[in-house]
């Protein structure tokens, strides 16, 4: 546990000077991570993963980024709610080139971005 609470320390710690306004017409090289979870009323679930490299060049903004979408349909049994049957599993995933504009106002920053991407989508049933 004191693990876990050192690495957010460390996390939002970084959070606090990503915003700061930096000299004039220096680059900036930051990184995105987003992970999370969702549960629909149909016995669906997902798991969401995203990670964004970004550079920016005076208000000029460039992103790869990589997401993935893992949807699984979920059967538990009433008795005994931790064991859970997965019967079918959906993935998407998206790699992507963007370009967009970004604005540094007071410790917070706007961004505007359009590109291009790479869709991929699986289905993958399981027997019983």
């Amino acid at each position: 546990m004191k693990r876990i609470t050192f690495i957010l320390m460390i996390l939002f710690s970084f959070n606090i000077y990503s915003q700061e306004k930096t000299k004039k017409n220096e680059p900036i090289l930051f990184l995105d991570f987003m992970i999370g979870y969702g549960n629909v009323l149909d016995n669906y679930s997902s798991i969401l993963s995203v990670g964004e490299l970004n550079y920016q060049f005076k208000k000029h903004l460039f992103s790869f980024r990589y997401l993935e979408i893992t949807k699984l349909k979920v059967t538990t049994f009433p008795i005994i709610p931790f064991i859970i049957d997965i019967t079918e599993s959906n993935k998407t995933q998206e790699i992507s080139l963007l370009y967009g504009r970004r604005w540094i106002y007071n410790w917070t920053s706007i961004s505007v971005s359009a590109g291009v991407s790479l869709n991929y989508y699986s289905t993958t049933k399981y027997n019983d």
